[in-house]
């Protein structure tokens, strides 16, 4: 476990002491509850499970291993619902099927899992127990969905959740395409920003201090992933983000619908960061200033039919999606790219997904 400081240290070691004590092997109780573990008598519950198709389940004799939210490992985990204890603790959550599966299945090791029985028996199942199946046992531990859905962020749960090492990603020395998120409130708009972003080819995201936290559970959930593929950096200033695109020699492109320059128009084929403002404000005032002053050049979405703005992830794909365009067909033309992605007469080719 990382080292912890702060006030929120104590409540969290404390935390953290009862669930390494739980994985040390604590002998279960002999009653259906043991209040505060919540372990189940193994016999109570083998006739129940018994029909349970997993491997999982039989290695373990058909038993539940947690069964009240009182017990440690669920504590550990809804204490990280707290942006501090994630700050902290140096470690996340990772809610669903598809998200845990690609995690693991990527090289990356959970120090919890908590899943339930009804995720092992849903139709991404198997998938979802072979990955599971890949680790040390005392990393794994089955819970009624109502626990699962106790440790996760989301309304309705999908009924797993893992507790993972938060990815420190550093920029790569050459950026060609930023992703700069001033101010954005609302982490499933983040989270599709960063997911859209990796996918259209961006080298990085930077997000300035006043924007929601990159590895809140909903944005983590949003991007699908990405977060854990694409270098980001918080920078609290302004001016830094200013500094760094100057010494990076990076042109700084902001979405503003006043804006006179079309985002077609732009020069996305040297490197150029994006910059995308808040939901309900849109661009902070920092960044204004520097629009006004000519540092930054503002760009627009051309709308019709009386649509006087759009959503800003909507706004971000899109203007992404431009640059990735002009990018590949200048890397065909230069005979770089062969034609990647791209049909005979400039267009992208692609599939969206869900």
């Amino acid at each position: 476990m990382s080292e912890l400081s702060g006030p929120s240290a104590a409540p969290l070691a404390r935390m953290i002491a009862a669930f390494v004590a739980s994985r040390a092997g604590r002998p279960p109780s002999a009653s259906s509850r043991d209040g505060g573990g919540g372990i189940r008598d193994r016999g109570t519950r083998a006739a129940a499970m018994s029909s349970l198709p997993y491997g999982l389940w039989r290695d373990r004799g058909g038993t539940l291993d947690i069964t009240s939210a009182q017990n440690p490992k669920v504590k550990l985990m809804r204490s990280f619902h707290k942006r501090r204890t994630r700050d902290d603790g140096g470690k996340i959550l990772a809610e669903g099927h598809r998200l845990v599966c690609d995690l693991i299945e990527g090289g990356l090791t959970p120090t919890l899992v908590i899943v339930s029985p009804e995720a092992l028996r849903a139709s991404p199942g198997p998938r979802l127990q072979a990955a599971l199946e890949t680790l040390s046992a005392d990393v794994v531990a089955v819970a009624p969905a109502e626990v699962v859905q106790r440790c996760c962020d989301t309304v309705t749960s999908q009924g797993v959740v893992a507790l993972v090492e938060r990815p420190v990603l550093p920029l790569p020395p050459t950026l060609q395409t930023v992703l700069i998120c001033d101010g954005i409130q609302d982490p499933g708009n983040l989270g599709t920003l960063v997911r859209t972003a990796a996918g259209l080819g961006a080298d990085a995201v930077v997000l300035t201090g006043s924007c929601v936290d990159y590895w809140a559970p909903k944005t983590v959930r949003a991007s699908m992933g990405a977060s854990f593929r694409l270098p980001s950096l918080r920078l609290e200033s302004w001016q830094e983000v200013v500094e760094l695109m100057r010494a990076r020699g990076i042109r700084m492109y902001a979405a503003d619908g006043g804006a006179r320059l079309s985002h077609f128009d732009a020069d996305w084929t040297s490197p150029s960061a994006l910059v995308v403002g808040a939901e309900a404000r849109g661009l902070s005032d920092a960044a204004r200033l520097e629009l006004e002053s000519g540092g930054i050049a503002g760009v627009s979405v051309p709308l019709e039919g009386g649509v006087e703005s759009l959503n800003a992830a909507v706004a971000g794909a899109i203007v992404l999606g431009e640059a990735q365009r002009q990018r590949l067909v200048a890397e065909r033309h230069d005979g770089i790219g062969g034609g990647r992605g791209v049909t005979g007469d400039g267009e992208l080719s692609g599939a969206v997904s869900q």
